[in-house]
């Protein structure tokens, strides 16, 4: 693992807000606590997942409670 994901893992955990690390895939590769309780899921439980697996197992939807497809999520290209 780089150092960067390192210390990003370490500055997530230690932040009051949910935060979501994606590598340039579209990989899920981690989420904080505060991350966890909006999911419902902790990390432990899920490891790192594929744009196509997080996208779907979360189940997003706009504000009108239309599902969003995976490369329109923002997160995505971020």
């Amino acid at each position: 693992m780089h150092i960067e994901i390192i210390l990003m893992r370490q500055l997530a955990s230690c932040l009051a807000m949910p935060v979501f690390l994606v590598d340039p895939q579209g990989t899920l590769i981690f989420y904080n606590e505060h991350a966890e309780r909006t999911l419902g899921k902790r990390y432990e439980e899920t490891g790192p997942m594929p744009v196509d697996d997080w996208t779907t197992a979360f189940r997003p939807f706009d504000d009108n409670e239309n599902p969003i497809a995976p490369e329109e999520l923002p997160i995505v290209p971020a």
